[in-house]
């Protein structure tokens, strides 16, 4: 069975035009009293997925800013680094929508980030 590129809460949403998963680790630095840097990491490997769609209808566009607005969501993706589906708990960070007047008629683009928390 073959799954949408991006599925939020169980929804197959449209194939997004690029996609590129970042791993990001969290940690504080400070130097001590010998001007030793001293390390302590908070998280390792915390994932965000960049996704892009160009060319969406009005439907295409609704759907998938319903699908992020809550808090938190179910992300399922094809994760390069583990070559293998994945599936997040995440959240909408930034998000740029914009609007297209075309010889179609009025299509939207977007970008998204969603990050693991």
């Amino acid at each position: 069975m073959r799954s949408a590129a991006i599925v939020i809460d169980g929804v197959d949403m449209p194939a997004p035009s690029s996609k590129q998963v970042k791993y990001a680790d969290t940690a504080n630095s400070w130097q001590n009293e010998l001007g030793q840097t001293q390390y302590n990491i908070i998280r390792l490997g915390q994932c965000t997925v960049s996704c892009a769609w160009t060319n969406l209808t009005r439907q295409q566009m609704s759907k998938l800013l319903a699908a992020v607005k809550n808090p938190g969501f179910s992300l399922n993706f094809y994760d390069d680094e583990l070559m293998a589906r994945r599936t997040i708990s995440a959240k909408v960070g930034d998000r740029s929508p914009q609007t297209v007047l075309t010889d179609m008629g009025t299509r939207h683009n977007i970008s998204l980030d969603m990050a693991e928390f």
